[in-house]
């Protein structure tokens, strides 16, 4: 039998508690640096409340800083980023995040779909649909086909806008599903018989040669102008401006 000596019996024990307070000084600085994420996050969160955009941005990139792994919260401030007028830094934001390697298929998509609405409010039209096809068998592929509905209406892609509409009304549930914008769609094609077979009562039908002058606003955006359009300048809204008498 060999012979134990009586001096491990004295550091077993104290090895034993310095693991513990060792393990018990991480947890603390654990719940520590999550107080902090906490309290960035708040703050952030406060400064939203009151419309304070900069100390918003300052305060959750901070707390992206202290907490990297929140891949969440980046795609959110790459959000905020663009409905501040900043796409170019949402661009960077969505992009970097779609670059990490621990990224999830569900937040890559989510992402992708950030990262087309940064490219259209920057009028970078072809990176946009270069990221709706990358969508195209997803599980957000309607909401792709949404947004590519909207480019390719900024774009006067008239021919692509309808394919796209087709495919819309084709997955709803409602008959007359996009039957405003298909209309639409087919008389700035030209088709005019297929447009009447989907509103055969539509004033456009009867519309004169000469443009309807006067001051005319937009139901959904509020945008003005001096003659009519069928379609809204400022929202593309088909059928939204009416005359102010």
């Amino acid at each position: 039998m060999i012979p134990i000596d009586p001096l491990w019996l004295l550091v077993l024990p104290l090895l034993f508690a310095m693991g513990w307070f060792a393990a018990r000084l991480e947890l603390r600085q654990g719940q520590a640096r999550q107080r902090n994420d906490f309290d960035e996050l708040a703050a952030g969160v406060e400064a939203l409340l009151e419309d304070n955009s900069q100390v918003a941005m300052a305060r959750l990139l901070a707390a992206i800083r202290e907490n990297p792994e929140a891949l969440g919260l980046q795609k959110s401030l790459g959000r905020y980023y663009r409905q501040k007028g900043l796409p170019d830094r949402a661009i960077e934001v969505h992009l970097a995040l779609l670059g990490r390697s621990d990224i999830s298929e569900p937040l890559r998509e989510s992402t992708l779909l950030e990262l087309a609405h940064d490219y259209m409010a920057a009028g970078i039209f072809d990176r946009a649909e270069q990221s709706l096809d990358l969508l195209a068998q997803s599980s957000l592929a309607q909401q792709a086909l949404g947004l590519q509905l909207d480019l390719f209406q900024r774009q006067r892609r008239w021919a692509d806008a309808l394919r796209v509409a087709d495919q819309l009304a084709a997955a709803s549930p409602d008959a007359a599903a996009l039957a405003t914008e298909r209309f639409h769609f087919l008389m700035e094609l030209g088709r005019q018989d297929q447009a009447a077979a989907l509103c055969p009562d539509h004033p456009r039908l009867q519309e004169g040669p000469e443009p309807v002058l006067g001051l005319h606003v937009c139901a959904h955006c509020g945008f003005q102008t001096r003659r009519h359009y069928w379609q809204c300048p400022g929202c593309h809204h088909w059928d939204g401006l009416h005359p102010i008498q």
